[in-house]
This record gives structure tokens, sequence and C-alpha cells, in this order.
């Protein structure tokens, strides 16, 4: 059955079921109803029956909770005061602060703080004032414990004059004043004592002004290291006023005690002794300088001088330090031509003329180091890249060098143009070495072979094209046979060929066993030359014999052979003037006539020869007319002329004076 509440006989809802105890044995109540619950979440009361209520707050019977149940005495006899409405907490360990609660058995009050009424704690009661007027605050709880024995720091509360006891005292009063932290010594000096400040009447011996704690003075015994004394006063390192310029073993003072200071970072430091030079001795004091100013550069005998004695002087450790005399020198333009001296000629001018320092010389000697300079080398020398190309004179080249003319040349083979005689490299080779063999000198050539190269025999590992001159061991290479043997023949070039037969084979006559067609060369006694084919100038073949004339001739193969008649037919060629060429047949464009191959008349078939006649027997014709014609003119005009002498006469019979004129043809 539903119910909204279960009954008295079964008052606990255990998942919704009303029964008579709870499963897990606990339970809360919610709304008047026991709901069984797996475990309480704070507190168990402990009910006389064997169900345990939860509760939230123990109650006045049992006010106490301890180990999850309320009780009405904790164990130890001790708790503590929960925030909110949470019960009084007992305590397993005891307190070192507490209230006793008399009326609940002495109980002990655990506490780490009084209320704001009686804000001190003394005797195990929290109290509105300490006896002593002094109290100590416990950092971890913030409780003020009232103090029997005196204070070594402490403040004052000025609202009641207690006394707050101090381990130390705090940066706002940095200052013990008999134990009493304040902001500034009202002596205005201080001391630090193991890192106390500590309140002193005055300082006995030495101060440091300290500006950022109230412009007190710290009293010290010695000033840091990095501090300086004036007076009683310690002040920064950084220099000594005007009127006590000079730093005397860190003490400022208007005087070095030894006489003698170094400028360092712009301040005046008195030393024993200067280390290095003097400078500015005309008052009491004298400065000691590292090195010597620009007004006068030169040291000379413990000072700095504008000019030495002999204007000579030597750089000493970056010093310029007079001289008396130099081994060698360079004159400094710069110091006003003062001469600067060296024990050895520097890098930058090494080379020595008559001691004066150069940087550069065409030869030069190296005499144990020292580079003396030379017009010229007496024998041979090396040129150093070293020192500008300059030429060393040696008396000899090393083992690793060769001689290239006056020159020793280290692991250099000579020039292009010169060959090597042992170690010396020469021009050409001599009479007795006259081979150049790989621009090495020898008496014959190790391939036998050699050219002829501006008169110098050069050896060749073999000959290109001939050989000559092979009496000897040696066989000279050439280019082209000689005059004197102009005909080459199976590697050699000779005087005259076996069959006295030659050809012409790139440029060169060489030797023939037999001539397919010749032409007998009389500019070189009559020697036959031979020719694969007969050229140009004596194109025609006549038994082998090249003619520059035939009547007739046949192509043969490319060959222009001579024969006694054409057996068909010929043909003028004008190539060859008065020459007929053979052929088998005429071509399309000709016609044959009297065994003759003629171009065809294309209508006009008169040959030019015909042409030619006719046109000769129209001239004569033409002339043989026109003389017809002017002879019958004549005859006319001479029977009128007849006619009129008739006429004359016989007018004139008797006065006939001369006869008539008469025209012959």
């Amino acid at each position: 059955m539903c119910t909204d509440k279960c009954s008295s006989a079964l008052p606990y809802n255990d998942s919704k079921i009303c029964s008579n105890k709870c499963t897990s044995g606990a339970y809360q109540t919610v709304n008047n109803n026991f709901v069984c619950v797996n475990a309480c979440v704070l507190y168990l009361y402990n009910q006389t029956s064997n169900q345990k209520q939860c509760i939230t707050n123990c109650n006045q019977s049992a006010p106490y909770y301890e180990t999850g149940a309320c009780v009405q005495r904790c164990t130890s006899g001790m708790y503590t005061i929960a925030t909110g409405a949470q019960p009084l907490m007992c305590q397993t360990a005891a307190c070192p602060y507490y209230l006793l609660n008399i009326s609940n058995g002495n109980s002990k009050q655990c506490i780490t703080s009084c209320p704001s009424n009686t804000p001190y704690y003394e005797n195990n009661t929290c109290v509105s004032s300490c006896k002593s007027s002094k109290f100590s605050v416990i950092p971890d709880i913030k409780l003020a414990v009232c103090e029997d024995a005196p204070c070594t720091f402490y403040i004052v509360n000025a609202s009641n004059g207690a006394k707050k006891c101090l381990s130390s005292c705090p940066s706002d009063s940095p200052f013990s004043d008999a134990g009493l932290c304040t902001s500034r010594c009202s002596s205005g000096s201080y001391s630090n004592l193991q890192g106390v400040l500590t309140c002193q009447a005055s300082c006995n011996q030495l101060y440091i002004f300290n500006a950022s704690n109230s412009n007190s003075k710290l009293c010290v015994s010695v000033c840091s290291s990095n501090q300086i004394q004036k007076g009683y006063e310690c002040i920064s390192n950084q220099g000594c006023p005007t009127d006590q310029p000079y730093n005397d073993s860190k003490i400022c003072s208007n005087k070095c005690a030894s006489g003698a200071y170094e400028i360092v970072n712009g301040n005046l430091v008195c030393v024993p002794y200067c280390v290095l030079y003097l400078f500015n001795q005309t008052s009491n004091q004298q400065q000691c300088i590292t090195k010597c100013p620009d007004a006068a550069p030169y040291y000379n005998v413990g000072s700095c001088v504008k000019q030495c004695v002999n204007n000579d002087f030597t750089l000493i450790n970056n010093v310029q330090s007079c001289q008396d005399t130099c081994q060698y020198w360079i004159v400094n333009v710069s110091r006003d031509n003062a001469v600067q001296c060296f024990p050895k000629c520097p890098a930058q001018a090494p080379f020595s003329r008559n001691g004066y320092c150069n940087a550069w010389c065409n030869y030069y000697t190296n005499d144990s180091g020292i580079l003396n300079c030379y017009d010229k080398c007496p024998s041979l020398y090396i040129i150093s890249t070293q020192f500008y190309n300059s030429k060393q004179c040696v008396n000899a080249c090393t083992s690793n060098q060769t001689q290239q003319g006056k020159e020793c040349v280290t692991n250099i083979v000579c020039s292009a143009s010169s060959v090597q005689i042992g170690k010396i490299c020469a021009d050409k080779c001599p009479t007795d070495q006259p081979y150049n063999d790989s621009k090495i000198c020898s008496n014959k050539c190790a391939s036998g072979a050699y050219e002829i190269v501006n008169g110098n025999l050069v050896c060749v590992p073999y000959c290109v094209l001939y050989l000559f001159n092979q009496t000897s061991n040696q066989q000279q290479c050439i280019t082209k046979c000689p005059d004197a043997a102009p005909y080459y023949n199976v590697g050699s070039c000779v005087k005259q060929c076996v069959n006295n037969d030659f050809t012409l084979i790139n440029n060169v006559q060489s030797c023939q066993d037999t001539c397919q067609y010749w032409i007998v060369n009389v500019s070189r006694d009559n020697a036959v030359q031979c020719f694969p084919k007969c050229p140009a100038q004596a194109p025609f073949s006549r038994n082998g014999y090249c003619n520059a004339w035939c009547a007739n001739y046949a192509n043969i193969s490319g060959q222009l052979t001579c024969v006694k008649s054409c057996p068909v037919f010929f043909m003028v060629n004008k190539e060859y003037p008065n020459a007929n060429m053979c052929i088998d047949s005429c071509n399309s464009s000709q016609i044959l006539k009297e065994k003759e191959c003629r171009p065809k008349c294309n209508g006009n078939c008169a040959s030019p020869v015909v042409k030619s006649t006719i046109i000769v027997s129209l001239v004569v014709i033409f002339i043989f007319i026109t003389i017809i014609l002017t002879f019958v003119y004549c005859r006319k005009n001479h029977k009128n002329a007849i006619k009129k002498v008739k006429t004359l006469k016989k007018a004139n019979k008797k006065h006939l004076l001369e006869p008539a004129a008469v025209y012959t043809v």
C-alpha cells in the first residue's frame, strides 16, 4: 500500500519502503520523517537503539563532536569553537593557548585570538591589558601574548602605550634606539652591528653619509673598497674634491707624500714612484705617465721632451725614446722628419741601403736576417713573392730549384720559350746536347724522331708526315721534302724516284710504281708526273701521255682519249676548239649531216655557213646592180654630152677653142 508517511510501527523510509529499521543503520530526519541513508555526511548522534541519527549540529545534551559522534565531554578535555553553526570540535592534541570553561567541568577551549574587548592573552585568560604592559604577537595565529621578560626590539602602541615586542625592527622603523624601533636616530649616527642598525651618540672613527636613510651617518671602522676617505667621511671612489685632489692610499690629500702621481680615470692617484716616465715637473708633484703627450712626444732620461737632441728616436714598448746613434732608420715625416731608429728594418720597410730602411729593393741579400739592397746580383737570384717580387741574391740554386738564366725557380718547369740543361734553363740546347726532348736537352731523342722548329731540334714521339736524313740514328721529321730530295718514297725524301715516276698528293711529290696518265716534267729532270686523270692543261690522253690537243677524241670513263677518227659520229666541242668529240648518237636537239651532229634549224634550215654565203652573195649582187645602174647613167650622160658638142660644133665651126670634158667610169 502506498502512503504519504511511514507509521510508528514501521517508522523508517528505507529506499521508499517503510521498515522498522534502516539497513545501513543510519538515518536523518527530513520533514519529521526518518529517511535511511548509506552514511552520515556530517555527524552521528548515538541513539539508545541500534539506529544512528544523522545530524548537522550537536545539541546541548551532547555538545562536543568527536570521532563522528556527538558526545557530552571530549576525551582530551580540549575543544575548539568551529565557525558557523558547527559543533564544538574536540582536540586530540594539547592546545598551547586555551581558556578554561569552569561551567563545563573545566573543559579547555583552544583559541588563536582573543576578542577585541580583551585582546591580550595572559594566564589562560583573555584580558584587556597585560600586567607588564608588554606583549608579543604569535606570527602563525596572530595571538597577542603578554610578556614578562624585557623586549629586545619593540614598538609602542600610541593609543594605550603597550609595547609590542619584535624579533627585529621593521623597514619603516629600521633603527634600534635602546630597543625602541624608530624611523631615524635622534643623534643622526648609527652603526650596523651584525645586521642591526643601532643608534649611536656619535661616530668615533669613520662614517658614511647615507642620504637614503634620513641623511644619517653610518659609523664604520674602515671605508669600503669602492670608497676613499675625505677627513672622517667615506666618499665615492670617483674622485677627491678640488681642495684635496690627490688620492694617497685611499685618503684625499692636497699632495702626495711620495711626490709622484698618476692620472687614473681622471683621478690623481698617488704612487710610490713613477714606473715609466715623468711629466709636468714644474710643481713639487711629478705626474707619472705611460705615454708621452703630443706636446712632448719623445722620452729622454726619465722625462718627455718636445725633440730629441740628435733628432733620432726608437720605438720601445710603443714609446718613442731618444737615441744617440742609429743602426737602421726611417725618416718619420709625421714627426717633423725625425729619424726613427730600428735594431732591424721593420716589415713595412724591410730593406736596408746604407742604414736607411726601404720598402722595396730590386736586388737584395739576406745576411743573417738583415736584408741589404744592391744594384744587381753578382751571381744568381730568387724572385721573392714575400717581398714585393724583389730579387734575392744567392750563390747557388737549392736542390729543389731550377736555374733559368740567372733566376732560381722553385718547382717550376722552364718557360715555354726555354729549355732545361740539367738545373739550368736556357734559350736553346747546346751543340753537345742538341735535342730538345720534352724541354730537356739531350744528345739524342728517346723516340729517335725530331723536327726542326725555329732552328732547334725538337724531339717528337713519331713523324706525322715524312722522314729525312736517316744517316744517323735520329730521323728528322719534315712536312715538305727539300729541293735536294724533292720526292717522297716510303717514308723518306729521295733525290729521284726509282722509275722516275711521281704523283702529286696533297702537294707532295710522291714516287709512283706505275702511271696511268702522265706528263713529262721538264723542270724536274724530265721526271714523269703521274695523274689519275689528265689535268685541265693537258686533258687528252694518247697512249697514257697527256696532250693539250687532239683532232678527234672520245670521253672514255671520264677521260678524254685521242682517236684517229670517230667511228660513228662526232660533234664540234666549243670547250676544246678544233677538236672533234666522238659520240655514239646525236641528241634530240641535233641532226646528223655527213657524220657530224649539227643543231636543228627550226624552220631556218640554212646552216650558219649557208647563211653567211647567202648574205655575201646578196651583197655582191647588190654591188653588181649598183655598178650596172651607174654605167647606164654615165652612158646616157655621155650621149647627151656628144650631142651637145655636135651642136656647139655646128654653131662655132670656126671658133672651136678646145674639146669638151669626157667622164670615164
